[in-house]
């Protein structure tokens, strides 16, 4: 990447940094600890909401979850409509059949209930409805929403994408295999509600993936230029806890504490990096989730250590500063020292969790094509440590290959 370039994008990071200051996002109001779900009702007779509109997949409907979420509505005598035809990495086709579904049926607010791919599609629901003039794909990148949209109340069921407090939505297109975010304030949920319960019969694989996904939304809003004091804790706390509680989480699924914990680190996690922004580990991961349909914890939390070891010395103090917070040390070691065992112990954790250290479904023919999407996704944007040019991408989906990995 060329010296002007590299400025410009620079400088561009810059004004996003302060215009984002100055926008202050805010925070929906949380709720908090077991049983906050049955406070849904109330909450939306408390904003005027005559009918719901409950945006899930048929996963959750199938474990039971949106029986509870309706019962609960039910014995308020609130109205509801399920759309549940969400499906991970959502296309704009599944936006679009719900926002056809919500006009359809006169609905005032929206549920969104389950793990990002619900909780966004939900976000672009009301994107789409506050502007009818305007197709997802003139949305992408900042501030292209613009209006106010339904009011939101998001559920998380996973610890992870944190979502419930971003003002970002990601969505795929499925006839140019891109996956890309539209971020604006007024996609901001308006309440989040924290309940370990719900997260219970999560699957051992995605607890595994979804809390890696924290993890890493936590150390790239970190490690990026521009970060103040409250985000900074809030990403230091958030790693913390994904440390301390992932492996308890995947090893005693009903463990309260450990569970409640994990939903607090997606929550932070997911607010440091609205405002700090995410990195090139996404950029790299929404592109092989939107190719291939692949998980997208599952990609960042195996991209994660191979990124952090291509930054080198540039990520080594506050690798160091993530190190001595997270294990509560102040040994006499290298930054370097500090930041390679992190490095090392993320690749642990990964181990611990049954996560692959390559991804089989890449092909070589589509890496080129990847690259150039995932340049362009992190560039300008992203006030990563170091930004990748294309070589940079290429070697790192290079490296994901398992048959180049062979090679070596």
């Amino acid at each position: 990447m060329n010296l002007f370039k590299r400025f410009s994008f620079r400088f561009y990071q810059n004004i996003i940094a302060l215009t984002t200051r100055i926008l202050n996002f805010g925070e929906p109001m949380k709720i908090i600890g077991e049983g906050s779900i049955d406070r849904i009702a109330e909450v939306f007779v408390d904003n005027g909401i005559e009918k719901v509109f409950i945006v899930t997949d048929k996963g959750l409907e199938k474990a039971g979850i949106i029986d509870t979420v309706t019962t609960i509505l039910r014995k308020a005598d609130m109205p509801y409509v399920i759309y549940d035809q969400v499906r991970p990495n959502p296309t704009i086709d599944i936006i679009e059949q719900g926002v056809t579904l919500y006009e359809l049926e006169k609905a005032q607010g929206l549920l969104a209930v389950g793990g990002g791919s619900p909780i966004d599609t939900a976000k672009l629901i009301g994107a789409r409805l506050a502007r009818p003039d305007k197709p997802l794909h003139k949305m992408r990148g900042l501030l292209k929403v613009k209006r106010s949209t339904p009011f939101l109340l998001a559920m998380p069921t996973t610890a992870g994408t944190g979502s419930e407090t971003t003002v970002a939505a990601v969505v795929r297109d499925s006839d140019s295999h891109e996956k890309y975010a539209i971020n604006d304030p007024h996609l901001l949920p308006d309440v989040a509600v924290l309940d370990p319960l719900l997260t219970y019969a999560l699957p051992k694989n995605i607890t595994a993936t979804t809390g890696m996904d924290a993890l890493t939304h936590a150390i790239e809003a970190y490690l990026n230029k521009h970060h103040t004091k409250k985000t900074k804790q809030r990403a230091l706390h958030a790693i913390k806890c994904v440390f301390d509680y992932l492996p308890v989480v995947y090893d005693e699924p009903t463990n309260k504490k450990a569970r409640l914990n994990m939903l607090e680190a997606s929550y932070d996690a997911g607010y440091a990096f609205t405002r700090d922004f995410i990195g090139n580990v996404h950029a790299i991961s929404h592109q092989l989730s939107a190719t291939y349909d692949l998980p997208h914890g599952l990609m960042n939390a195996i991209i994660l250590p191979l990124v952090l070891d291509y930054y080198g010395s540039a990520i080594y103090k506050r690798m160091a500063e993530i190190y001595d917070y997270a294990f509560e040390t102040n040994e006499e070691r290298t930054n370097q020292e500090k930041c390679e065992d992190l490095i090392d112990r993320i690749r642990s954790l990964n181990h611990k969790l049954d996560i692959p250290e390559t991804i089989e479904a890449i092909r070589v023919v589509d890496i080129n094509r990847l690259a150039k999407q995932a340049y362009h996704e992190a560039n300008p944007l992203y006030p990563v440590p170091v930004m990748f040019d294309l070589i940079d991408f290429i070697t790192v989906y290079m490296r994901l290959d398992p048959t180049f990995r062979q090679k070596k």
